[in-house]
């Protein structure tokens, strides 16, 4: 158990029985985990969990407030405890009981962030280890984890993201300060990126992601304003090609067009007012 680390979740409507394995796999691995909650439904069976394994500060918000600011109050949370080191988990990733033990040989001022290798659940493709570390340009915030000093240096997580693209948009504003993001290659987490399915286009293999039209206004909605914020003029082109892109997927593949593609425009427009 390591007492420079501590670990937060956030968690909206959880899956119960995968959520108390994870908080029980985190509680041996840290001393102190941090749960905010954004308004789910099954809250009283979250807190049964919490009561059943201890030590774990419940942070509840009446109503969902997005993972950038449920991050936000983990960090915060962690600098009240006086912790340097932020483990952030998503609540239905399955934390190995070596990453802690090994990220510790790795922690230093000028690392930002340390990540896993990343299994993806939907591929069922096991990925390749290593000994060492790799300096990555990004990664997911599930696994990962953050140096205090580095959140603070820059602001912390951009709370206008409200979902999608919050972690990528962390790890270049950490890169920018010159801190280092390393995936530690001993270290494997098991987690789902979205629901995918794999489609042919001609000769090309087409990665359909399924995601809802509440997701997909997200992800049109974030990408024009990471481009405009942190991009020159030909990033932000390649936005509205990337949105573009998604709205053919839609059309050729995924069901639910209608409410889809209404959800992507919406995205478009009210990213200028961002």
């Amino acid at each position: 158990m390591i007492k420079s680390i501590i670990a937060g979740v956030v968690t909206y409507n959880p899956r119960i029985t995968l959520l108390q394995k994870n908080l029980s796999a985190l509680r041996e691995l840290v001393d102190r985990v941090i749960v905010v909650d954004n308004g789910s439904v099954n809250l009283t069976d979250i807190k049964k969990i919490i009561g059943g394994i201890g030590s774990i500060s419940l942070i509840e918000n009446q109503r969902n407030l997005g993972i950038a600011r449920a991050l936000n109050e983990i960090m915060e949370t962690a600098i009240e405890y006086e912790y340097s080191w932020v483990l952030t988990m998503d609540q239905d990733s399955v934390v190995p009981t070596n990453l802690v033990s090994e990220y510790v040989k790795y922690l230093d001022s000028s690392v930002g962030m340390l990540c896993p290798i990343i299994f993806d659940r939907n591929k069922n493709q096991l990925p390749t280890t290593y000994l060492g570390t790799h300096e990555v340009k990004e990664c997911i915030t599930s696994g990962s984890l953050v140096n205090v000093s580095a959140w603070q240096k820059v602001n912390g997580f951009d709370e206008k993201l409200f979902i999608d693209g919050v972690d990528f948009d962390f790890c270049e504003r950490i890169k920018k300060t010159n801190y280092r993001i390393l995936e530690v290659g001993t270290v494997v987490l098991s987690h789902a990126i979205g629901n995918i399915t794999m489609r042919k286009f001609f000769f090309w293999d087409v990665a359909v992601k399924n995601h809802s039209a509440f997701r997909k206004y997200y992800i049109a909605r974030n990408t024009i304003y990471l481009a405009k914020k942190n991009g020159n003029v030909a990033r932000q082109i390649k936005s509205y090609l990337q949105v573009a892109k998604q709205v053919s997927i839609v059309i050729m593949y995924e069901q639910d067009k209608k409410q889809k593609l209404i959800a992507i425009c919406r995205g478009m427009i009210e990213s200028r007012r961002l």
